[in-house]
Order: structure tokens, then sequence, then C-alpha cells
């Protein structure tokens, strides 16, 4: 609930699909049978139970999801941001593998956090390299495995780009 109330911090956070507040935002997709099927607004998503709809529920707008992930970036290069920077790096790097909500690991002596975000109907992937500085997230609006799979292959491509 914590990290939840944080993120409000940053103003268009709403609980619900982006597309409930602003027509204009991004619908997700599904399978719905063998028809890819488009997420209206007034959708009631019911795959996640309760007790995770605090975190599974929240929409952010691209820009202040790109906030946050800078000042995560900072965080993880010395900045107190909305959290100390000992705290930022505990919760990317804490613990081993996997620290609170964020894979880590290291590729040629280079520390990398990442996490995704799903509910089935879009998928959100971001990765952070604070040694370079440099940070990206890849949106698409849909979870099919193979878009998913053609997420994993665009970061690779990006990782072979940044470990040079």
């Amino acid at each position: 609930m914590k990290n939840t109330l944080i993120l409000f911090l940053f103003g268009s956070c709403l609980m619900g699909f982006a597309n409930s507040e602003n027509k204009m935002a991004p619908s997700g997709y599904m399978m719905v049978g063998e028809i890819m099927t488009e997420i209206g607004p007034t959708h009631k998503y019911s795959g996640l139970p309760d007790m995770m709809s605090a975190a599974g529920m929240l929409s952010m707008n691209i820009v202040d999801y790109s906030n946050l992930i800078q000042m995560q970036l900072q965080g993880l290069n010395g900045a107190n941001t909305y959290i100390s920077s000992e705290s930022m790096n505990t919760h990317h790097f804490g613990l081993k593998d996997y620290a609170y909500g964020w894979i880590s690991g290291e590729n040629q002596g280079m520390k990398f956090s990442t996490h995704d975000g799903s509910l089935s109907v879009n998928y959100c992937h971001t990765l952070i390299l604070p040694q370079i500085p440099c940070a990206f997230t890849i949106l698409i609006n849909s979870a099919l495995p193979e878009h998913q799979k053609a997420i994993y292959l665009l970061r690779e491509e990006v990782f072979k780009i940044m470990w040079k």
C-alpha cells in the first residue's frame, strides 16, 4: 500500500484502465476465444484477487511513468528523490536477483534492474541501467506471449547497443 500511495504523488494515477478516464487513451486487447478483443472503458476486469487491486488496477500516463522511472534512475545514482538514494538502491538491488519488485542482475560488470507489469491486456517492460545512466520502457497494448517475446527481442537489441 505504501508504494501505491507514493505513485499518487505524480498526478495522473487512477484506478482502472486509462481509457476509463480519457477516451483517447489506448485500449488494451486480449483474446476472447479466437478473437483479439479491445477492452473498452466500461470493461470490468475480474482477473485479480481483491488484495491485488490496489497495485494491479493502478494506471498512470506515460509522461508521469517516465518521470517516476527517471527519479528511480537518479536515486540509483546518488540523488535523494521521493525516497533516499540508499532506500532506492535497496529497493532495486537489496536482495539477490529479485529485490522488492525489481529483477536485478549484472552483465559485463554493469548492474541492471528490470520490472514487468501486465493485467493480460497491456504489457509494460522497464529496464534501468544506472551505470550508463539510462532507463527505457517498452509499452504494448497486448500481453499475448508472442508480443511479450517481441518486447524481449527488442530489449536484447538495445542491450547489445548499450553494452558496447
